[in-house]
């Protein structure tokens, strides 16, 4: 099995606001959306997203800095000091259009705007009510596997439009956005399978919010489904469950991973009475295991490529505390 590789998240905000959700946030005058949008405004703020774009790529803030406004420019030092993680997260890759929206405030002040469309699988977007005209420019990647978007906020200055801010994250794995693995989930749950189910919700979680900002219309509906289905599950299994023909292990539960060559990845955690240096004593304990929790947590074998077995001496209950492990991942066939 290859090499886990770390999900990439990167959170890259010149600000962040408190979120307080409605149909339309105090003050907003009105929310024009993609080719809803005046055309000599789009050309002109596509200019600007080109040019915020090949900075990026050039690792080149001064670039980005001669379209910024004042907001920008005086926390200039907190982009700088990852925007060479943005250039790397970008390179290679082609880019189009999400969204992009235009917002008339007719009343500036200390809240907080909401920007939102009529699409229910679309975002409400929280933006501070510093001007009258704000912009919003929504870039994915389009790799179709792991992508990543970028939001660029423009505010007008001197009647011209100055970036505000950039923040950037993860959008997809696999394909899958968030309500994507939500709806897979869910498809799941109803064949039978809930632990596979919660898998995909856990993986749903991580890219629930690209940023702090922007919130998945159905986000309170997926979030309460999760619970839901996580509280199914603890009332039906309990942990730490003790496999039957294995006497030394106990599982302590589910939680997921993602890797580009091999996708979505259960990990079980289990506690065992064999050393962790044995490791190819543990290797065999976890294919030995694996038909047995298969076999009573439904569709894992049936949905995933790996499932990884995490071994422990002692259980990994406490949150606060770093644990040994060893870890042997057992292909599905």
């Amino acid at each position: 099995m290859k090499k886990v590789l770390l999900c990439l998240f990167i959170i890259l905000t010149m600000f962040i606001t408190s979120c307080s959700f409605s149909p339309k946030g105090a003050g907003v005058e009105s929310v024009e959306h993609n080719d809803g949008i005046n055309k000599q405004i789009l050309d002109s703020v596509k200019i600007l997203d080109d040019k915020v774009l090949d900075g990026i790529r050039n690792n080149d803030l001064d670039k980005i800095l001669e379209i910024s406004g004042e907001e920008f420019k005086s926390n200039s030092s907190n982009f700088k000091n990852i925007l060479v993680k943005t250039e790397e997260a970008l390179k290679g890759q082609s880019l189009e259009y999400k969204d992009r929206y235009y917002c008339k405030v007719n009343k500036i002040g200390k809240y907080n705007a909401i920007i939102t469309d009529s699409n229910d699988d679309s975002f409400n977007i929280t933006v501070e009510a510093v001007n009258k005209d704000i912009f919003v420019s929504m870039i994915k990647t389009t790799s179709n596997k792991d992508d990543f978007l970028l939001t660029l906020i423009y505010i007008k200055e001197n009647n011209e439009w100055k970036l505000y801010s950039v923040s950037a994250g993860n959008y997809s794995y696999g394909g899958m956005s968030a309500i994507d693995l939500y709806e897979k989930a869910k498809s799941l749950e109803a064949q039978g399978y809930k632990v596979a189910a919660n898998i995909y919700m856990g993986l749903c979680g991580k890219i629930l919010r690209p940023v702090p900002f922007i919130q998945y219309k159905k986000e309170t509906e997926m979030i309460d489904y999760g619970k839901k289905l996580q509280q199914s599950i603890s009332n039906e299994y309990a942990f730490p469950d003790k496999l039957k023909n294995n006497n030394n292990i106990q599982l302590y539960g589910f939680r997921v991973e993602y890797t580009r060559n091999d996708g979505i990845i259960p990990v079980i955690r289990y506690v065992t009475s064999t050393g962790l240096d044995k490791k190819e004593e543990l290797k065999k304990e976890a294919n030995d295991m694996d038909k047995e929790v298969t076999d009573k947590y439904k569709g894992l074998k049936e949905n995933f490529k790996y499932v990884l077995y995490e071994a422990y001496s002692e259980p990994p209950i406490d949150p606060k505390k770093t644990y040994n492990d060893f870890r042997t991942g057992v292909e599905q066939k």
